[in-house]
């Protein structure tokens, strides 16, 4: 059995400063003391094999880089809106074959008082959103020489409950439904060592309608809904990396990377109206040092 009790206290201090018409100055000041936990029961059948079953909380602080600023200019709830919380149930399975371990875990987390706005447009603590999901890992050595690192993922985000009517029953905003990386590397008998493999996402909203307000300020229903799987499409891709390396001496290895070898176009992030890019085709020389 795993348990364990964590308390934190976090404050922040903040301070908005306005010059016109005259210089105004709004201090913003909160502070978070919460406790959260794990508990979790472990059971091995065999030596090399373990399953486990585990219950945890955590926290997310009312004052985070975006509403946080928002709120210490406006004073909307910025003394009393307390933190988010998040509980998550969380069952799986490890195996250990040699220098080889795979695991598979199915978990459900769920933020129980997310962040959402109330009939004023204030910020309120009236929000549920949960993700459930199941991952595969394979890591470790084929052989003394072969090694591999891959894992998938299954997840469906909802919002089961918001302050903002059409988000209830949608998809839960940068939740892919799959991603995927596999990467092998083989040391030869020379010392080199080379090594390729892929990373993949099925893609995600930036919102919970799939859609987003082309226009600052519009009131109306937000435009470009009908083209939510093209916007979804921005952030679906595959990627495709390789990587060779060779100790000059005790100390020195040279490494070379070359990341998105096809220079696949996709959209790391996307925003109301704009997006972040994902990584161009990347050549890195690296020199490793160790003692």
């Amino acid at each position: 059995m795993d348990f364990g009790v964590r308390q934190d206290h976090v404050k922040a201090d903040y301070t908005n400063v306005t010059a016109a018409p005259a210089l105004v100055k709004t201090t913003f000041t909160h502070t978070d003391d919460q406790t959260t936990g794990r508990v979790a029961l472990v059971f091995k059948p065999r030596a090399s094999s373990t399953l486990y079953a585990a219950y945890s909380t955590a926290f997310y602080p009312s004052f985070d880089g975006t509403l946080g600023i928002t709120m210490a200019a406006t004073g909307v709830n910025s003394s009393t809106l307390q933190p988010e919380r998040m509980r998550n149930i969380e069952g799986g399975a490890k195996w250990e074959h040699g220098l080889l371990l795979v695991t598979a875990a199915v978990f459900n987390t769920e933020k129980v008082n997310a962040r959402t706005v109330d009939l004023s447009g204030n910020q309120v603590l009236g929000g549920d959103q949960r993700v459930r999901g199941a991952e595969f890992n394979v890591t470790g050595n084929i052989t003394s020489r072969w090694g591999i690192f891959s894992g998938i993922s299954f997840m469906h985000g909802t919002v089961i409950s918001s302050g903002v009517p059409v988000e209830v029953g949608s998809e839960l905003a940068y939740v892919p439904h799959i991603s995927f990386n596999a990467f092998s590397t083989y040391r030869f008998a020379n010392r080199l060592t080379i090594g390729g493999g892929v990373n993949g996402e099925s893609g995600h909203f930036h919102n919970q309608t799939g859609g987003f307000l082309f226009v600052s300020g519009a009131t109306a229903q937000p435009k470009y809904v009908e083209n939510a799987s093209t916007i979804q499409s921005y952030t679906r891709f595959w990627t495709a990396n390789a990587m060779a390396s060779y100790p000059v001496t005790k100390h020195l290895t040279l490494q070379v990377n070359l990341n998105n070898i096809t220079n696949t176009k996709y959209a790391d992030r996307s925003y109301d109206r704009h997006f972040l890019p994902g990584a161009t085709r990347q050549l890195l020389v690296s020199p490793v040092f160790s003692w």
